[in-house]
C-alpha cells in the first residue's frame, strides 16, 4: 500500500527542505525539525498500520543502538544531575527511534514523493550555503541586523558593540555550527544530485559547483572542525570509489584504534611535548590540554563512568567545593578549563566508562560494515558522510550537544532518503519494463 494522500506527501517534502535549509541558517532548530518529522512519521505509520518491530527484527545494528540508549538511560541515574542527564538520554533515544522508523516510512511513499523530498533537500541545503556566502561577503550583515533589531541579544559571539549598544562585529566562530552541520549533510545532497540529474555533464557540473561552494565557505569562515570534516569526507569518498575494500579496512582500523587506544595516544602526545610545540595552532594546543585533563580523570570511574552529560555539572560541583583548586591543564600559551572533552571517544570513556566505549566500538564497526555492503553507487557518499561525522565528533564540540547529535541524525536521514528515492525509481522502471 502506498500513501495516496498528496498533501501528506507534500508536507513530508516541505519538512525535509526546511530542515536542510535550517542546518545552514538556524542550526539550533534542527532538533525541533526532527520532532516535527517524528510526528509526521508516526502519522504515516498509523495510516498504513505498519509495525515497528519489523524494522529491528534481525537487525543487529538496531539492537545495539537501542541497547546503547538503554545504557544511557541507566547512566543518567549515577550522574551529578539526574534530571539533566536523563533528559539528554531520552533525546538520544528519540533520535535513534526516528532514524530507525524512517526507512520503514519511506516504503509508503511513492517514487514521485520521494524525489520531491530529495529535490527539496538539495534546494534547502543550497539556500543555507547561499546564506552563509552572503554573510561571509557582507561581514555578517544579516545577523547583525537581526541582533540589533529583532533578536536584541548580546551573546558570547558578539565581539564589538558601539557606544549605543549596537553590534558592529561578530566573532569569526559565530557560524561554526552552521558550517559543521552543512558539511555533514553535504555528501547525501551530492548523492541526491546524481538521482535527480541523469545527464552526466550537468550532474558533474552541479556536483562540482556545490562542492566548490561548500569548500569556499568552509575555508573562508576558517572553521577548523569543518575543514577537517570536509577533507576526511573527500578522502572517504575517493577511497570508497577507487579502493573500496582497502578504504573499509582502513576506516574500521582507525575506528578501533580511536576507541580502544585514545587514552594512551593522548599520554603519548603529551609526553612528546606536543602542547608546547610551536608548529601547532592555538586550537590544537587547547584540544590537547582538554584531552589530557579528561584522561587524568577517567581512572576515577573506569567501568561505568560518571554518567551521560555529567562532565560540566561535575566540574561545577568540584569547583564549588574547592574554588581555589585548579581545574585546568597549564600550557605555555593558554590555560584551558576542561568543561567537556571536545572528543567523542574521550568523553565516552569519561562519562560512560569501558561499557560505553564497548557500545561505541560496536556501533562504529557495524555501521562501517553496513556501509561497505551498499551498492557501489551509494557507498562513496555513505563513507564520506561517516568520515565527516566521525571527524566532527573527534575534535569538535561536546558529545551531547543537542543540535550536534540532531545533525548526525539528519545526515543519516538524508542519506536514507536519497537511497530510497533512487531504488524506488529503479523499481518503477523495472516494473514498467
Amino acid at each position: 500500500m502506498t500513501l495516496s494522500n498528496a498533501n501528506l506527501g507534500g508536507l513530508f517534502a516541505i519538512l525535509i527542505g526546511i530542515a536542510a535549509g535550517i542546518l545552514g541558517t538556524i542550526p539550533r532548530f534542527d532538533v525541533a525539525m526532527l520532532g516535527f518529522l517524528a510526528v509526521l512519521l508516526i502519522v504515516i505509520l498509523a495510516a498504513n498500520k505498519a509495525e515497528f518491530w519489523g524494522v529491528i527484527k534481525g537487525d543487529l545494528l538496531a539492537w545495539v543502538l537501542l541497547g546503547f540508549c538503554l545504557y544511557l538511560l541507566a547512566s543518567a541515574f549515577w550522574a551529578v544531575r539526574v534530571d539533566k542527564s536523563l533528559t539528554k538520554a531520552l533525546l538520544v533515544l528519540a533520535l535513534v527511534l526516528t532514524c530507525l522508523i524512517f526507512p520503514l516510512v519511506l516504503k509508503y511513499l511513492t517514487s514521485d514523493q520521494l524525489h520531491r523530498a530529495v529535490r527539496a533537500m538539495v534546494v534547502g541545503l543550497l539556500l543555507g550555503l547561499g546564506y552563509l556566502l552572503i554573510e561571509l561577503l557582507s561581514e555578517h550583515a544579516v545577523m547583525k541586523l537581526l541582533l540589533n533589531t529583532v533578536l536584541e541579544t548580546r551573546n558570547k559571539f558578539v565581539k564589538v558593540v558601539d557606544a549605543q549598544g549596537y553590534v558592529i562585529k561578530l566573532n569569526p566562530s559565530f557560524y561554526n555550527k552552521n558550517i559543521a552541520l552543512v558539511i555533514m549533510a553535504l555528501w547525501p545532497v551530492l548523492l541526491g544530485l546524481t538521482v535527480l540529474q541523469r545527464d552526466p555533464v550537468r550532474r558533474r557540473l552541479f556536483i562540482a559547483g556545490i562542492l566548490l561552494l561548500a569548500t569556499v565557505v568552509t575555508f573562508l569562515f576558517n572553521c577548523e572542525t569543518a575543514k577537517l570534516a570536509l577533507v576526511l569526507g573527500v578522502i572517504g569518498y575517493l577511497g570508497a570509489t577507487y579502493v573500496p575494500v582497502i578504504m573499509h579496512r582502513i576506516m574500521t582500523t582507525v575506528w578501533i584504534i580511536s576507541v580502544v587506544l585514545i587514552i594512551p595516544m593522548v599520554h603519548l602526545a603529551w609526553n612528546m611535548g606536543l602542547p608546547n610545540s610551536p608548529l601547532l595552532f592555538n586550537n590544537a594546543v587547547e584540544r590537547l590540554q582538554v584531552w589530557r585533563a579528561t584522561v587524568d580523570r577517567i581512572p576515577e570511574n573506569p567501568i561505568f563512568g560518571i554518567g551521560i552529560n555529567a562532565t560540566r555539572d561535575l566540574q561545577a560541583e568540584l569547583q564549588k567545593r574547592d574554588p581555589k583548586k585548579r581545574r585546568f591543564i597549564p600550557g605555555k600559551r593558554k590555560k584551558t578549563r576542561a568543561w567537556h572533552a571536545h572528543n567523542m571517544f574521550l568523553q565516552t570513556w569519561y562519562e560512560l566508562g569501558a561499557a560505553g566505549a564497548a557500545f561505541l566500538l560496536a556501533i562504529g564497526i557495524l555501521l562501517l560494515h553496513r556501509i561497505h555492503r551498499l551498492s557501489p553507487a551509494y557507498r562513496p557518499a555513505a563513507t564520506a558522510t561517516f568520515a565527516a561525522v566521525a571527524g566532527t565528533a573527534a575534535v569538535g564540540w561536546g558529545m551531547w550537544q543537542s543540535w550536534l547529535i540532531a545533525g548526525y541524525a539528519w545526515a543519516a536521514i538524508f542519506l536514507l532518503l536519497v537511497i530510497a528515492a533512487d531504488r524506488a525509481k529503479a523499481h518503477e522502471k523495472t516494473f514498467a519494463g
